[in-house]
C-alpha cells in the first residue's frame, strides 16, 4: 500500500566562491562550479564540502592567466 504524501520542493543553488591566499582557496578553483541544497529555499548545506565540481577546460599561462580550451 503506497501512503499519500504532499507536494514538496527542495532547492539546488550554484555559486562560485571568492579566491583566497593560493594556498587557501586559488583562483582556479574558487571559479567553478559549486553546489548548495536546500529544503526550504533559505538555508543551504554546500555539497561536496564546498569544493567546486565542475571546472572549464583550460591550459593555464605563466602568468596566471589561462586559456579556455575548445
Amino acid at each position: 500500500m503506497l501512503s499519500e504524501t504532499k507536494n514538496e520542493s527542495h532547492y539546488v543553488l550554484w555559486y562560485t566562491r571568492e579566491p583566497l591566499e593560493d594556498m587557501i582557496y586559488a583562483p582556479m578553483l574558487a571559479y567553478s562550479m559549486h553546489l548548495a541544497y536546500s529544503e526550504d529555499g533559505k538555508h543551504y548545506q554546500e555539497l561536496n564540502h564546498n569544493s567546486g565540481v565542475l571546472f572549464a577546460k583550460a591550459t593555464d599561462n605563466e602568468n596566471g592567466t589561462m586559456n579556455a580550451k575548445i
